[in-house]
């Protein structure tokens, strides 16, 4: 399979999504990072594959500059593709399994941490659904996340941290794992996959 990349110029109803390559046979959660690029009529246009990403490529959302971010939240990667399809240098916001992004009308980010707690609350390290990945623990500790939000300057100033409540999911180590404003800027909506909650933050 070529890995050549190939995505054109962002045009109206143009349609985008992560695909990953799940092509490790030892972890099933890691492959080739790619992300897809369709027409409105769902016809493919062209392919990025994704530097410095190592597992699922998700979380694919637009700023207001019409730059996309995309996420790897096991390789704590944060993905950004410019308008003529080129992916930019990677942006430093700390080493956390961010997974989704919001963005405000002052210019400032939100992100969302995908993981929480550690190996305690993790019911898929053994049993019928086992998983057959690794989790990063944040360097220096002992634990995955805290499923927090965080807000940031465009350049990767940590400005505050939000405690949210979380709820796991069905595996108990899902935090934040998507997220959107309100248009009034007043609060986040957010949830934990496989979790039967609804969330806000104001």
């Amino acid at each position: 399979m070529s890995k050549e990349s190939n995505l054109t110029t962002f045009t109206e109803g143009d349609v985008f999504v992560g695909a990953t390559i799940l092509n490790n046979p030892d972890d099933d959660h890691a492959g080739d990072g790619r992300i897809i690029q369709f027409d409105e009529n769902l016809n493919q246009k062209g392919i990025l594959w994704t530097q410095d990403t190592t597992h699922l490529v998700g979380g694919l959302k637009f700023d207001p500059k019409q730059i996309l971010w995309a996420f790897d939240s096991q390789n704590y990667s944060v993905i950004k593709v410019d308008n003529d399809g080129n992916q930019l240098p990677i942006s430093d916001f700390g080493q956390r399994s961010y997974s989704n992004v919001s963005f405000a009308n002052d210019g400032t980010l939100y992100l969302g941490e995908h993981l929480v707690g550690d190996e305690s609350n993790n019911k898929a390290l053994e049993g019928p659904r086992k998983l057959e990945t690794v989790l990063p623990f944040i360097p220096g500790t002992e634990k995955y996340g805290d499923g927090n939000i965080y807000k940031f300057t465009q350049d990767g100033e940590l400005l505050d941290t939000f405690e949210t409540e979380t709820h796991g999911g069905m595996p108990g180590f899902l935090g934040v794992t998507a997220s959107t404003i309100s248009p009034d800027n007043a609060k986040i909506i957010y949830i934990s996959e496989l979790g039967n909650r609804i969330f806000q933050f104001d």
